[in-house]
């Protein structure tokens, strides 16, 4: 039977409050996170990042869902940090953040 992809229903912040996570979990997830960043931001912008963090994700890269640096945060993510999985994002970081703004950003009046 195959394997189903994890698909990202909700927002990052929505799905992780129905879940009960402890603080070395939230520290994991969020370590495991920031190390994607890094690695996908030295592979596309060539900022360098430290060995230490290429280490972190290495098992990542082997996961079954990782499509590329290039795409992290865009097409997948990192999701449930007992154990770390890879999902597949219904939108990109950067949409689901405008998606929040537009949900609690108060218009400005038109000054004309």
């Amino acid at each position: 039977m195959a394997k189903k992809d994890k698909l990202w229903q909700k927002s990052d912040f929505e799905a992780l409050k129905e879940k009960e996570l402890n603080t070395s979990q939230l520290r994991l997830r969020h370590d495991v996170r920031y190390a994607c960043f890094r690695v996908q931001k030295e592979l596309v912008e060539g900022v360098e990042c430290p060995d230490e963090l290429k280490d972190k994700v290495k098992e990542v890269e082997g996961m079954e869902g990782f499509e590329g640096w290039k795409n992290f945060a865009v097409t997948w993510d990192i999701s449930t940090p007992d154990p770390i999985q890879v999902v597949k994002r219904m939108w990109s970081i950067e949409q689901e953040h405008n998606q929040m703004l537009e949900r609690v950003a108060i218009p400005l009046p038109n000054s004309n």
